[in-house]
């Protein structure tokens, strides 16, 4: 006879270990006994694997057995085999791997989850002024055109358009420009096209001409545009396709932001690992989907 699984909640981003128990209508004591695995007592981090002392079946069987739970946690727990339970117990509590290789498509339900989870909202949602049917179609769109229809390229593309994008909530770099060398030719897109060169290398490759160049607001005023432009960059300008493949966010996150763990700049290092810890959030979103639990 198949045995139940092991309940588990995986860290869709940093945050306080007692925060997680309060969650969960745990004790942080109690909670912590079954998790003593984890190298912090105090924080977890994104990807890390918290042990449930629950029981059940099935998600229909647990939602028999703790009535009192909101819905909501119910997306957030996942059952795993005994196996990878000694696993993730012989220390291996970060990693995060995808469930399949399967396009997600992305809809509103997951995109808001991406939203909410990676700018760490507990209650309620994150708003954007951005209709999010249209973001979500959009994105899938443009993953299409950029051939990022696996699950490895799905997610690294996501991981950084959420940022870039400040949770899908513009399109436009904020500032627009300011007080930067580009000037005029800041940021736009899911992944914020910057430099004259830049905007005109896409317009020849897109359309044979210069009318990004001439009017780069078109990435920001026509959504189709800015689905091919950021497909264009994702699949041909800097291609990110085999790093995702590879699953080398560290390289991807080189290549679109610039920046790595080894730079001098505070700024810069905090965003490298906020970027690290979408890739992990976007994954766990990503599986959740897949199994029926978003």
């Amino acid at each position: 006879m198949m045995s139940d699984p092991v309940w588990v909640h995986r860290v869709p981003y940093e945050q306080f270990f007692s925060d997680v128990a309060i969650d969960f209508r745990f004790k942080p004591d109690a909670l912590y006994s079954e998790n003593q695995h984890l190298p912090n007592v105090f924080k977890v981090d994104a990807g890390d694997v918290i042990f449930l002392p629950i029981a059940g079946r099935n998600l229909t069987d647990l939602r028999r057995r703790y009535p009192s739970w909101p819905d909501d946690l119910f997306h957030q727990v996942e059952g795993i085999t005994e196996w990878e339970a000694a696993y993730v117990q012989s220390g291996r509590h970060g990693e995060v791997h995808n469930n399949g290789d399967d396009f997600i498509a992305i809809d509103t339900t997951v995109l808001q989850t991406i939203m909410d989870r990676c700018a760490k909202v507990k209650k309620g949602h994150i708003k954007s002024s951005l209709n999010l049917g249209t973001v979500a179609g959009a994105l899938n769109h443009s993953m299409a055109l950029a051939n990022a229809t696996n699950r490895r390229r799905e997610v690294g593309f996501l991981s950084q358009a959420v940022i870039e994008t400040d949770y899908f909530r513009t399109f436009a770099e904020y500032g627009k420009g300011a007080g930067h060398d580009y000037g005029n030719y800041y940021g736009r897109g899911m992944h914020q096209l910057t430099w004259e060169a830049t905007y005109s290398a896409c317009s020849q490759a897109l359309y044979k001409d210069d009318r990004l160049v001439k009017n780069p607001d078109l990435i920001l005023n026509d959504i189709e545009v800015n689905a091919q432009a950021t497909a264009w960059y994702w699949r041909d300008y800097k291609p990110f396709n085999t790093l995702a493949d590879k699953e080398d966010i560290n390289e991807i996150i080189h290549r679109l932001y610039g920046g790595t763990e080894q730079s001098k700049k505070k700024a810069v290092v905090d965003s490298v690992h906020l970027r690290q810890s979408f890739y992990k959030t976007i994954k766990i979103i990503l599986n959740a989907r897949s199994d029926g639990r978003l």
